[in-house]
């Protein structure tokens, strides 16, 4: 009896088992495709945020060195002070200094490498906007 016992119940765990393996089997494909197309869906996001992640890093550094690159208000100063031509406290001194609160005015002045380049365009600026008066 006892033996008999023991085979239904191995019996019985070998018909459950294969109950779920049938069920396993019987899972609709959608479903184990919607569980592959989640994993690369997933894959994807990664690869994506990787990737944005590298454009911002990117960007930083790009923002970083042109700011190395762009000449301050206090490096142009310095470069004005040094040229003997113009007298500091003068019309054309404190006219240069207001120039240099723009950018693209700083890279020009600061562009020329000769003090007599640099002294003549702001010799014209400063003709230009008061001829205009």
């Amino acid at each position: 009896m006892v033996s008999h016992e023991v085979e239904e119940g191995e019996d019985d765990d070998r018909r459950s088992r294969i109950n779920k393996k049938r069920s396993i089997d019987s899972t609709p494909s959608s479903s184990r495709k919607s569980k592959k197309e989640a994993k690369g869906v997933g894959e994807k996001m990664a690869n994506q945020i990787d990737h944005l992640i590298e454009v911002v890093a990117t960007r930083q550094l790009g923002d970083e060195e042109s700011t190395r690159s762009t000449p301050t208000i206090i490096d142009c100063i310095k470069r004005l002070d040094a040229m003997d031509q113009v007298n500091s406290g003068s019309e054309l001194y404190f006219y240069a200094v207001d120039l240099f609160s723009k950018k693209n005015y700083r890279m020009t002045f600061m562009g020329f490498e000769k003090p007599d380049v640099r002294l003549k365009w702001l010799q014209q600026m400063y003709a230009m906007e008061h001829s205009l008066e």
